[in-house]
């Protein structure tokens, strides 16, 4: 995922609260050591890679087809938010999508499958050493 890819941001809590509703690039995010919580979007076949690095050490990439899955959600929890009313936590999810939305009743061009039909894509992971 290109850095300066931009993002549709549809939750956001602790500092990113002022970013919701609005696009912006992954590296107009808070900073890394402020609480905040963020859930966001890509526009429609943007991204169709995501490598998460550390400084040193290995790296993790997912790659998708664009054309199959055309939009990629990201949750980051940096400490901002629980939905379980145990204290906030970290995570990141990456999450390819066939909509920009977690919410399917609001979704307007839902892909829906007819009963018994089915769909097929794939999602190569790798560990680069």
């Amino acid at each position: 995922m290109d850095s300066d890819a931009v993002f549709r941001v549809v939750f956001a809590s602790g500092t990113a609260a002022p970013l919701l509703g609005k696009s912006i690039a992954w590296n107009d995010l808070p900073s890394r050591s402020e609480r905040w919580a963020a859930k966001l979007f890509s526009p429609r076949g943007v991204v169709s890679r995501v490598v998460v690095r550390r400084t040193s050490g290995p790296s993790l990439e997912c790659a998708w087809n664009p054309v199959a899955i055309p939009f990629l959600g990201l949750w980051v929890n940096k400490g901002g938010w629980s939905g379980s009313g145990s204290p906030p936590y970290h995570n990141l999810g990456i999450e390819p999508a066939t909509l920009p939305t977690d919410n399917l009743a609001a979704a307007a061009d839902a892909p829906l499958l007819a009963p018994g039909e089915s769909r097929r894509w794939s999602l190569d992971v790798t560990l680069h050493p």
